[in-house]
């Protein structure tokens, strides 16, 4: 999505078509900029603060580190602090129970969204508890 100026748009546009780039069918995903724009800014300190929930929950956890200490947005940055390899195998256990991440050199990443509340928080704090244990077990 671009946003600014009539001037500044019809640049955009200009070097998009320069570049060999024309979307079809673009208004599916222009659909979801103006949804976001229009109802879902207010509801972003909601997922901030499901953030320091979740990081709050993970700082709880032996064998974790969370960084930054300090979260800002609603991403969630954890490690193991055994070693990458095991950081593999924690997202990959993680993804067997229904707790997605992704990894970000040595940190996985969770995000917190629409449709995350408080229990689902909740939740994968629990499920993350069980498969550090469980990978460090092994």
């Amino acid at each position: 999505m671009v946003c600014g100026s009539g001037d500044f748009i019809a640049e955009a546009r200009r070097y998009c078509k320069m570049l060999g780039g024309q979307m079809r069918q673009a208004g599916v995903i222009a659909a979801a900029g103006i949804v976001a724009l229009e109802q879902m800014i207010e509801r972003l300190e909601e997922d901030h603060q499901h953030a320091h929930l979740l990081g709050d929950g993970l700082r709880q956890i032996r064998g974790l580190s969370v960084m930054p200490e300090n979260i800002q947005t609603n991403i969630v940055f954890f490690r193991l602090l055994e070693g990458e390899n095991l950081n593999v195998k924690l997202m990959t256990r993680l993804g067997e129970i229904g707790v997605r991440v992704l990894p970000m050199g040595p940190w996985l990443r969770a995000v917190t969204h629409y449709g995350i509340g408080r229990e689902d928080v909740r939740i994968a704090v629990t499920q993350i508890e069980y498969a550090v244990a469980d990978v460090l077990a092994t």
